[in-house]
């Protein structure tokens, strides 16, 4: 049975360091939370979650993470410097890549790019203050020493004592299998005010027993929200109409975004219902559409979520029996389409209204997955996309259709508007998404493929990779151009997983290609062409893929052909 959890997150504060030197007569101030201490406390109070496994080992500490506020505000340049557990480090990160733009720093009036550095506390019912005054101090979870602020602890401890009270009581019900009596204690224990996984795992499955399938199924999708993988699982495999009775098209209910700060406001999604889409022929038509409605990027993201729930159709053929990819084009007339499909519209979308956006090959989890089995392919596609200075991830093909099987092992698609895949943060991701290039797992100590693999779940305590700074990584490739930039992906992937030199020979061998059926292609690009032709077919010895080796024949061919080439030069 799952534990109890309480949490108080102490103490935070933040300096500042100028991106330019200021001298006596200057004015400044400072960067700040919009809505000012307050709202930044209510903020973190909200998103800041206590890691389950620090949690449950009783395991305190605190993390000195920096970040960059732009001159226009945008969060950008996350950072953790210290921190006495990667679960810490994680959740702090997390909640600071989410946080909306802050006001600026201002120096003479004008809007300057500062650095900032925060520290936060993580304990266990216990208090800590901090004396510094040359800190800016945020407080939460704590009051002035006086009586009122006795009194309001007192209050606080009673009602949080009282609640624990009803929540033990309710796993005791719940486990004796008399479901009715523990909602009643899950619910009482919800009105003193305490809200973590377990409660709402718990009372999903009291729920669910009792016959209340649609609160179950809420329930289980808001710990799937704080960071729950079970819960997920549970969702997915026990709710496949949930969604489709609330979603917001048909309802006109807010869609909720998994780890976002925001849901889909019905503002957004009015704007959407009462749009005509009819006419759009082409993905450039819809951009430009979209673009009218909503200058906001993230709306922009969210209104093709919900066209491509109404309007994009599963390839059902081409999945169960093979074949090829569409281009873009194409699948976008047909409204039809795969993984690959799907991730190009976003991307070509997100070029289209200039949104940052990156096409992330990698490994899911799927119904095939065998755990302890090694990934020797690729298996699936999604997008990358940075959105207000932080990158997040969507699967726009698992945000908008399930894969479901029935008693008789039929397999067949429905359309279901799941949103914990759209718009998500990377913790979300990797439960059941490992990116082939470690780098997009957005994360400085990247989970090893031989720990995604032989885990059910992701824990804390999965084995890692040495540090790995995946901000600096992201920039090198997007300065790169396509090409470039494939073939570097496709290195890094192999490097990460020795069981696929598949996706790196395919990068080879059509880097070669393009190379070739460019008739003008510089001496350079050839020797490129030359090198990667090479390093392929050493590679297909290590393949053991029918498509792949059939490539050998075309690699010699390709070698002859630009050796021809070369020599003409």
């Amino acid at each position: 049975m799952k534990l109890y959890s309480n949490l108080f997150i102490l103490l935070c504060f933040t300096s500042t360091v100028f991106s330019q030197n200021s001298s006596n007569d200057e004015t400044f101030s400072p960067p700040e939370f919009k809505g000012g201490v307050k709202e930044f406390h209510n903020y973190l109070d909200k998103y800041l979650k206590y890691p389950q496994l620090e949690l449950e080992n009783g395991v305190e500490g605190d993390v000195l993470a920096s970040f960059a506020v732009g001159s226009s505000g945008e969060i950008d340049e996350v950072e953790i410097i210290t921190a006495n557990s990667p679960g810490f480090a994680k959740e702090v990160k997390r909640a600071l890549i989410l946080m909306p733009p802050w006001e600026s720093t201002k120096i003479n009036g004008t809007p300057t790019e500062t650095l900032t550095h925060m520290q936060i506390y993580f304990s266990i019912n216990k208090s800590r203050v901090k004396n510094d005054n040359e800190t800016y101090e945020c407080l939460i979870h704590s009051f002035p020493i006086n009586e009122k602020s006795i009194a309001q602890k007192k209050e606080i401890a009673k009602s949080q004592a009282e609640g624990k009270d009803f929540y033990d009581k309710g796993v005791i019900e719940l486990e004796n299998k008399n479901n009715t009596l523990a909602l009643d204690y899950f619910n009482r224990a919800e009105q003193q005010g305490l809200q973590f996984i377990d409660l709402y795992y718990n009372r999903a499955l009291a729920n669910y027993r009792a016959g209340n399938k649609d609160a179950g199924c809420k329930d289980w999708l808001e710990a799937a929200r704080m960071g729950d993988a079970e819960s997920l699982n549970l969702f997915n495999a026990k709710c496949s109409s949930f969604v489709e009775a609330t979603q917001p098209v048909a309802a006109g209910e807010p869609l909720i975004y998994a780890e976002e700060p925001e849901r889909i406001a019905k503002s957004v999604i009015d704007k959407f219902k009462s749009t005509d889409f009819s006419g759009i022929q082409t993905l450039q038509e819809l951009a430009e559409k979209i673009s009218q409605i909503t200058l906001e990027k993230r709306e922009q993201l969210q209104m093709l979520l919900l066209w491509s729930h109404e309007n994009m159709n599963v390839d059902t053929v081409r999945f169960f029996n093979g074949g090829s990819s569409l281009t873009t084009a194409n699948a976008f007339k047909n409204r039809i389409g795969l993984c690959d499909e799907y991730s190009n519209i976003v991307n070509d979308f997100c070029n289209q209204l200039n949104i940052p956006s990156l096409i992330v090959d990698g490994y899911v989890k799927d119904a095939s997955f065998e755990q302890g089995k090694p990934f020797e392919e690729i298996n699936h596609t999604w997008n990358a996309v940075k959105i207000d200075s932080s990158w997040v991830l969507c699967d726009l093909f698992w945000s908008t259709c399930v894969l479901m099987t029935n008693d008789s092992k039929q397999s067949r698609f429905e359309k279901k508007l799941n949103a914990l895949y759209f718009l998500s943060t990377p913790d979300i991701f990797i439960e059941n998404h490992l990116p082939g290039d470690p780098i997009f797992q957005f994360d400085n100590f990247p989970i090893k493929v031989n720990a995604f693999t032989s885990s059910e779940k992701t824990n804390l305590s999965m084995e890692r990779m040495p540090y790995l700074n995946y901000s600096d990584s992201i920039k090198i490739l997007m300065k790169l151009n396509n090409r470039e930039r494939t073939i570097h992906i496709a290195q890094h992937a192999y490097a990460y997983n020795k069981n696929n030199p598949n996706s790196l020979i395919s990068a080879y061998y059509n880097y070669g290609v393009a190379v070739l059926n460019n008739k003008s292609s510089p001496k350079q690009d050839l020797l490129n062409a030359k090198k990667y032709f090479t390093s392929a077919l050493l590679l297909i010895e290590k393949s053991n893929k029918i498509h792949i080796i059939a490539l050998r024949e075309s690699c010699q061919k390709g070698l002859e052909y630009i050796n021809k080439r070369l020599s003409s030069l």
